[in-house]
């Protein structure tokens, strides 16, 4: 988002927006999934270069729901369907080396469950031992 004069204004291309939200459910960031595939399967809404825009910092996300479980996923569109299927609060982050962004927002969880991507398990491990 940016501004020209008193008009905000969105850049990005065409395709299906996704909310990354903090608890309170207040929007931090936006990703796209691009039409048509293309440069990556998600984009950041970024517009650090433009007037009164802002880069997107990548945060966590939270898919709020009223389960005891906390779940922690790649993505935040994974999160919602994990919070919409299951009924469990799910925390998207991005990317498996981004599992730090997840701490803020652990709350006073009890159980907190994994579910990491597998397409790549020993990268995945690799990732988060090598931020630990």
């Amino acid at each position: 988002f940016y501004r020209v004069g008193e008009t905000w204004l969105t850049s990005g291309p065409p395709g299906l927006l996704i909310t990354v939200r903090d608890r309170e459910g207040h929007i931090l960031a936006c990703q796209v999934r691009p039409d048509g595939g293309g440069r990556g399967k998600y984009l950041w809404l970024s517009s650090p270069n433009k007037p009164g825009g802002a880069s997107s910092g990548a945060p966590c996300h939270f898919a709020a729901a009223t389960g005891s479980q906390l779940w922690i996923t790649e993505g935040p569109l994974k999160a919602d369907l994990v919070a919409q299927r299951l009924g469990q609060p799910c925390l998207g982050v991005v990317g498996v080396a981004n599992w730090r962004s997840a701490l803020t927002l652990l709350g006073d969880a009890r159980e907190v469950i994994l579910a990491f991507d597998e397409d790549q398990p020993s990268l995945a491990r690799e990732a988060v031992e090598a931020s630990a």
